[in-house]
């Protein structure tokens, strides 16, 4: 089976509430993409990594997004 582990981690929409820090390096001139802990991780806690900027690519961002919104016109109407 050749899944990968980062299919067990989710978005962290906030980069400072990542608990995962993704970087890529070289190992014998091959690409590797590595995962370090940011934080001390405790048996059971969500692995999370900042995916990124969110673009078009990311929809549950921008569903969460709009959701959040008419959370808040509901609650202010």
């Amino acid at each position: 089976n050749h899944a990968h582990v980062s299919r067990y981690m989710n978005d962290s929409i906030k980069e400072k509430n990542a608990n995962v820090r993704v970087k890529s390096e070289y190992h014998n001139m091959l690409p590797n993409i590595c995962f370090y802990a940011r934080t001390n991780i405790t048996k059971g806690e969500e692995l999370t990594y900042y995916y990124g900027e969110t673009d078009v690519h990311m929809y549950w961002r921008l569903v969460s997004f709009m959701l959040y919104c008419c959370i808040l016109l509901y609650i202010v109407t």
